[in-house]
């Protein structure tokens, strides 16, 4: 694949991302760039689908902690995440301490354990360094780097001239496991697409 992401500058990505601060994207874009170079899928699709996981996590291109919301606290913080085996956590209060920080909202001590690398001190350890800009910039490259036999054959699928509603979906799912944010994720996508070279 041919690796781009040197020619990437943050005056292509800015209006990728036109509700996030100028100096977000100055500050954490470099630091990605390099992660993805590094992972060596630092070329167009990757950085498409990274640039779209960005969107659909965070719109305003930093590395953020997931918020309290119905979908994972009922009586207590996070405590719908606590003993969630599919996610690796056993006890109460690993809701919270595993929720979803970074640019790819890295989520269950499980997904700590196996990304834990790209932190020396291990990320299940010290969960919350999971929003150090080189230590999120990692993690979302590592991330979609695992994914990536999966998401090169989605992409090689897709044949039309526009990306299908179906391929779009298929590559929300492989990082987010569902649909959400699958629109914010579409539309960075094409539109990096666009304006990458």
């Amino acid at each position: 694949m041919n690796d781009i992401a040197a020619l990437v500058t943050p005056a292509m990505v800015y209006p990728l991302f036109p509700s996030a601060r100028r100096a977000n994207i100055d500050k954490y874009l470099p630091p990605i760039l390099a992660a993805m170079h590094a992972q060596s899928i630092g070329d167009h699709d990757a950085l498409c689908i990274a640039f779209g996981t960005i969107a659909a996590e965070t719109k305003g291109f930093v590395p953020i902690s997931e918020g309290v919301s119905h979908f994972n606290t009922l009586h207590h913080p996070f405590d719908l995440y606590d003993f969630r085996h599919d996610l690796g956590n056993k006890w109460v209060g690993d809701g919270e301490k595993y929720k979803g920080r970074g640019f790819v909202q890295l989520t269950g001590y499980f997904n700590y354990l196996q990304f834990g690398n790209v932190y020396w001190g291990g990320l299940y350890n010290h969960p919350e360094m999971a929003n150090d800009p080189v230590v999120a910039a990692n993690l979302l490259a590592a991330f979609i780097k695992a994914k990536e036999p999966q998401f090169r054959a989605i992409i090689a699928a897709d044949t039309g001239e526009e990306w299908a509603d179906t391929t779009m979906a298929a590559l929300r799912h492989l990082v987010n496991g569902g649909r959400n944010g699958l629109d914010a994720f579409s539309e960075c996508f094409a539109a990096a697409d666009r304006a990458l070279p």
